[in-house]
C-alpha cells in the first residue's frame, strides 16, 4: 500500500508535465469551504467567493509549480511531474548536482507569486483600492478593499477577484519565505548551506533549522487556533526528519527536487542533452506529419495504379477514361524519373 503523501490523483499533462492533484488539497479545500459556508451564513455571494477562492488557490498553485518546471529546465535539468498541494506543490525535479542549480530552481515558484501579487497590486492601485496584504486579519473570501479616493470599500467582482488573487499569492509567498525545508526558501538555504560547505552537512543543517521553525510555528498555530498551521508543522517535521535520515544514512527518503544526487559520481554523467524548445518541436511534429501523409498518398497511387493495370489487362487499354489515362502516364513519368 502507498504511503499518505503519495495518494495523489492524475488531473492530465501540461508542456510535458504530468499534473496531480494531493488528495489532502480536495480535502483542505472542502474543509475550509464548509467553514466559510457556516460563518458567512446568509452572506449574499457566499458560495460564489467560495469557488472562486478555490478556483484560484488551484490556479495559483499550479502557476507556482510551473516556475519551479521551467527554472529546472532553464538550469539543463528537467521535471517530468508535479504534485499538488495545499501551500503550493511538489515539482518532481531532476536537477544537475550543483547548489545554483537547485537555488535557481527553488526561487522561481515563489518568485512567479511575487510577481502574480505585483501585478494585482498594480491593478488594485489603478483602481485606487489599498491591496489586502495583512494575511492574519483579512478573510479572503471578502477582503476589506478601501477605495482611497471615495473613501470607503467597494465590492465589484472584477476588483474583488482581484483581491482574492492578490491575498492567495501573497500567502503562498509569505509562507514559501519560511526557511524550513521542503519550503521554497528552506531549499534556498539548503542550497546556500551547500554552496558554503558540502552536501551533506548543509542537508543536517536544513533540517535543525527546519525544526526549531517548525517549534515557533507551532507556537502560533495554537494561539491562532489554526488546524492549517498546524497541518504545516507536521508537515515540516516530517520532510525534515526524512532530510536528517538522509544526512546520516545516504537513504534517500525525500520528495521534490533532488537534493540527494551522488557527490562521489562523476558530474558528466548528470549532464542532460538540452532540450528542444517549441519552435523545434513544432517543425520536427510537421515534418512527421508532412511525411506520413507523404506515405499514405503513394500507398493510395500504388493502390489505383494495381487497379488500373488490371483493368487494362481485363478489358484493354480502350477501357480507361481519360482522367485513368492521365493518371497512369503521371505516375510512369515520374516512375522513369525516379530510376534515372
Amino acid at each position: 500500500m502507498r504511503e499518505p503523501m503519495q495518494w495523489t490523483l492524475p488531473v492530465g499533462r501540461l508542456f510535458e508535465v504530468g499534473v496531480r492533484v494531493h488528495i489532502l488539497l480536495p480535502i483542505v479545500f472542502l474543509g475550509v469551504g464548509l467553514k466559510q459556508w457556516k460563518a458567512l451564513g446568509d452572506t449574499p455571494g457566499a458560495a460564489t467567493a467560495i469557488l472562486a477562492v478555490a478556483g484560484l488557490t488551484f490556479f495559483s498553485i499550479l502557476l507556482h509549480e510551473f516556475g519551479h518546471v521551467f527554472a529546472a529546465r532553464a538550469v539543463g535539468g528537467d521535471c517530468d511531474e508535479v504534485v499538488l498541494w495545499p501551500l503550493g506543490g511538489l515539482a518532481m525535479c531532476d536537477l544537475p548536482h550543483s547548489p545554483r542549480a537547485h537555488l535557481i530552481t527553488a526561487v522561481a515558484g515563489p518568485f512567479v507569486n511575487l510577481g502574480l501579487c505585483i501585478l494585482t497590486a498594480a491593478f488594485l492601485a489603478g483602481q485606487m483600492v489599498v491591496p489586502p496584504a495583512n494575511l492574519f486579519e483579512t478573510n479572503p473570501f471578502f477582503p476589506p478593499l478601501y477605495n482611497w479616493s471615495l473613501e470607503k470599500n467597494v465590492d465589484a467582482w472584477y476588483i474583488l477577484l482581484a483581491g482574492r488573487l492578490f491575498w492567495i499569492n501573497w500567502a503562498l509567498f509569505f509562507f514559501n519565505l519560511l526557511p524550513a525545508f521542503p519550503m521554497d526558501f528552506g531549499r534556498v538555504l539548503h542550497a546556500l548551506l551547500w554552496a558554503r560547505s558540502d552536501e551533506t552537512s548543509a542537508a543536517g543543517s536544513t533540517a535543525y533549522i527546519g525544526f526549531g521553525v517548525m517549534l515557533v510555528m507551532c507556537v502560533v498555530a495554537i494561539y491562532f487556533d489554526s488546524v492549517l498551521l498546524l497541518g504545516l508543522t507536521a508537515f515540516i517535521y516530517v520532510n525534515c526528519r526524512a532530510l536528517v535520515v538522509r544526512a546520516e544514512t545516504g537513504v534517500d527518503e525525500v520528495g521534490g527536487f533532488d537534493p540527494s544526487s551522488d557527490p562521489d559520481e562523476p558530474s558528466p554523467t548528470r549532464v542532460r542533452k538540452p532540450r528542444p524548445g517549441w519552435l523545434q518541436r513544432w517543425r520536427q511534429e510537421r515534418a512527421a506529419r508532412i511525411a506520413h501523409q507523404e506515405q499514405e498518398d503513394r500507398q493510395r497511387e500504388e493502390n489505383r495504379l494495381d487497379e488500373l493495370l488490371e483493368k487494362v489487362q481485363r478489358l484493354g487499354k480502350q477501357s480507361l477514361t481519360a482522367e485513368e489515362e492521365r493518371f497512369l502516364t503521371r505516375v510512369s513519368t515520374r516512375y522513369r524519373n525516379n530510376k534515372s
